[in-house]
C-alpha cells in the first residue's frame, strides 16, 4: 500500500453523545405461524412477517463463542434453578392489533440457543393478561415471559438484561420489541453491514394505545474519518483488554482521523432502577467513565481505571474537574445511561465490547487483534496516514 501524502495529526476526538436514525419501514409479507404452541387461549388476527432477527442471535452467539463472557451476575439473588426443569414461556398479545408481529417466533429463537420450552398463549384483555400486565408494569406489547429457569442457560443470561428485566419473583420480562428487526447483516469483510436494517418489529404502546414501527439506524457523515461507536462496560476484561491495546494504538496511529463515542451497556428493571452486567460496583464504575467523557478526558481517566487505578486518584490523574465530576455523577449520568440503553437497543447490541465503525458497520472479531482492525480502519479511509503503509 502506498504512502499517504498527509499524516493524521493531533489526538483522537472523544465525541460526547451524537444521534442520527431516520428511515422508513418497509411492508412486510406475511408468512406461516409456527405451530405447536400447547395452549391456546385465543385465535391471533396478526398479520405476522417471519422475523429473521434470528441472523442478529447468531451474530450474538459468535461474539459470545469469540469472546467467553461473563455469565449475568444475579441482583435478585435467586436461588440456583433445576437445568432439568422445562422453561415456561408466555406469550402476551393483544388481538385487536392486526400488525402486531407474531411474537412467537421468539420461541424458535429461543430454542435456538438451546431451551427447552413450554409455551402458552395470553390476551391482555383476559383476566390473567390483565394481572400479568399490572404485576410487571408491561407497556409494549405483544411480549413475553420466561420462568426463572430460563436463566441455566448462559448466553440468554448474558444478554437478558439489554432486552428485558429480571422481577423480583425471578420471572423474565421482554421489554424491547423495538431492538429487533427483520433483516439480515450483509457480511462486508470483517463488518455486518447494517445500512440496509430497515424493516423492524412492529408493536403496540400500551401507554398511547398507537402502533409504533420504530425508527431504523442510518449511516453518518465522517468526511474522511473514522467514527467509533463502542458499546463497553466498566469490568468486562476484554473491554478493558480492547482499551488498554486496540483502542490506544489506534488513537496513536490515526489520531485526530478518529472520533470515539463511548456508550454503556446497561439493563432496566420493571421499577426503572438501572444495572450492569457484573454488578452494581460496575454500575457505578460506568457512571464515572460516563462523566470523564462529559469532560473530554474518558480514554485517559478510563485507561487509569483499567490498569487499577482508584477512581478518586484517576480523577485527578486524568486532570478531570472533581466537582463537576461528583455533580455529573449525582445528576447528569443517569439520564446519559438511559440515553445508552435506548441505543443499546436500537443496534440490537448483545455482549461487550462492540465497535460500529461510521454508524453502520458492526465489528465482530477478536477485539485484541489490533493488525485485523487496523486494516479495517485503512480501508474506510480515503486520505491514508502511514500506518496505513
Amino acid at each position: 500500500m502506498a504512502k499517504a501524502k498527509k499524516k493524521a495529526k493531533g489526538k483522537a476526538v472523544v465525541s460526547k453523545r451524537t444521534k442520527s436514525r431516520t428511515k422508513s419501514a418497509k411492508k412486510r409479507a406475511k408468512p406461516a405461524k409456527k405451530s405447536g404452541v400447547k395452549e391456546v387461549v385465543l385465535n391471533l388476527k396478526t398479520k405476522p412477517n417471519l422475523w429473521l432477527a434470528i441472523t442478529a442471535v447468531l451474530i450474538g452467539l459468535i461474539a459470545f463463542n469469540l469472546i467467553m463472557p461473563y455469565v449475568l451476575n444475579n441482583s435478585n439473588n435467586q436461588q440456583p434453578q433445576d437445568n432439568t426443569k422445562p422453561v415456561g414461556l408466555i406469550y402476551l398479545v393483544d388481538e385487536n392489533c392486526d400488525k402486531c408481529y407474531d411474537v412467537t417466533y421468539n420461541g424458535l429463537i429461543l430454542e435456538n440457543i438451546g431451551l427447552d420450552i413450554n409455551e402458552s398463549l395470553v390476551s391482555i384483555n383476559s383476566v390473567q393478561g390483565i394481572s400479568l400486565l399490572n404485576r410487571y408494569n408491561i407497556t409494549k406489547v405483544p411480549t413475553f415471559i420466561l420462568s426463572p429457569e430460563a436463566l441455566n442457560n448462559a448466553y440468554l443470561a448474558y444478554i437478558w438484561l439489554q432486552v428485558g428485566s429480571i422481577e423480583q419473583d425471578g420471572n423474565l420480562i421482554f421489554r424491547s420489541p423495538e431492538g429487533f428487526v427483520q433483516a439480515d447483516f450483509e457480511k462486508k469483510g470483517n463488518f455486518y453491514d447494517l445500512s440496509n436494517i430497515t424493516d423492524y418489529i412492529t408493536y403496540k404502546d400500551l401507554t398511547t394505545g398507537e402502533t409504533e414501527i420504530p425508527k431504523s439506524i442510518a449511516s453518518c457523515e465522517v468526511n474522511d474519518s473514522i467514527k467509533l461507536i463502542l458499546f463497553l462496560v466498566a469490568e468486562c476484561p476484554y473491554c478493558q483488554k480492547f482499551e488498554l491495546e486496540t483502542l490506544t494504538n489506534l488513537t496513536k496511529d490515526f489520531g485526530s482521523k478518529l472520533v470515539i463515542e463511548p456508550h454503556y451497556l446497561f439493563g432496566e428493571f420493571s421499577n426503572g432502577t438501572l444495572t450492569s452486567m457484573h454488578g452494581q460496583a460496575e454500575y457505578e464504575e460506568n457512571l464515572r467513565q460516563i462523566c470523564a467523557n462529559q469532560q473530554g478526558k474518558w480514554l485517559n481517566y478510563t485507561l487509569c481505571v483499567d490498569n487499577n487505578g482508584t477512581w478518586s486518584s484517576c480523577v485527578s490523574q486524568a486532570g478531570l474537574n472533581l466537582t463537576k465530576f461528583n455533580e455529573c455523577y449525582d445528576n447528569e449520568a443517569i439520564s446519559i445511561a438511559r440515553d445508552d440503553l435506548e441505543l443499546a437497543v436500537e443496534y440490537n447490541i448483545q455482549g461487550t465490547p462492540t465497535i460500529i465503525f461510521n454508524c453502520n458497520l458492526l465489528y465482530v472479531g477478536q477485539w485484541t487483534n489490533y493488525t485485523i482492525i487496523k486494516d479495517d480502519v485503512c480501508s474506510l479511509l480515503t486520505v491514508k496516514p502511514s500506518a496505513c503503509s
